[in-house]
């Protein structure tokens, strides 16, 4: 389905980092997480990136999740799953080359 992206790092996933690949856009993905707050970062290099949900896995289960997009603040509804949070973007978002998508659950 469009705009979806599940990430889930078995290695590493206190600090992770990898490259990710889509139908129009690559970039990087980073994972970082402390004892009570996990960070996302979806940064296109080249091409664009357009987003609706999120599903990633946390060690927390989160009481807030903020997301920005190019620096701009992202309405989102957030729903536990077994394996972490799904986060749907209240609108669909494009992100573009240079550009990067910023998750903080706590």
């Amino acid at each position: 389905t469009t705009g979806n992206l599940r990430f889930t790092p078995r290695y590493t996933p206190d600090k992770f980092k990898s490259f990710f690949t889509g139908p129009e856009s690559w970039g990087h993905l980073i994972q970082t997480r402390t004892a009570k707050t996990q960070k996302n970062e979806i940064s296109v290099l080249e091409g664009k990136f357009v987003c609706a949900h999120l599903h990633l896995q946390t060690h927390i289960t989160p009481k807030s999740v903020k997301v920005t997009a190019g620096g701009k603040p992202v309405a989102v509804h957030i729903t536990p799953s077994l394996e972490g949070v799904m986060i749907k973007l209240e609108s669909l978002v494009t992100v573009s080359q240079g550009e990067s998508i910023h998750i903080v659950c706590s």
